[in-house]
């Protein structure tokens, strides 16, 4: 959510859209979402650091869950790249 004020009124959109709205009209940003102020991960980055944390057992694991055929990777890194080669 974002918070914006002006004067004593104090109004929460839920839009970056909304928010530039009220900022023409004279109000002043005052808080943006956490993910907007921190730079939220997309997806595919999410999911590599996600990979990254997990053991080689458990990454082992996963590709055969997804059908994912790792051939000669044997290495950490080399597995996680194919995982996110075939995502």
């Amino acid at each position: 959510m974002y918070k914006l004020e002006r004067l004593n009124v104090v109004r929460l959109v839920d839009s970056e859209l909304k928010a530039k709205a009220l900022i023409d009209e004279g109000f002043t940003l005052v808080e943006e979402p956490k993910e907007v102020a921190a730079g939220v991960k997309s997806d595919a980055e999410s999911n590599v650091s996600n990979l990254k944390k997990m053991t080689l057992t458990e990454l082992k694991d996963y590709a055969a869950e997804k059908g994912v055929d790792l051939g000669e990777a044997a290495k950490k890194a080399d597995i996680v790249a194919l995982l996110t080669k075939e995502e």
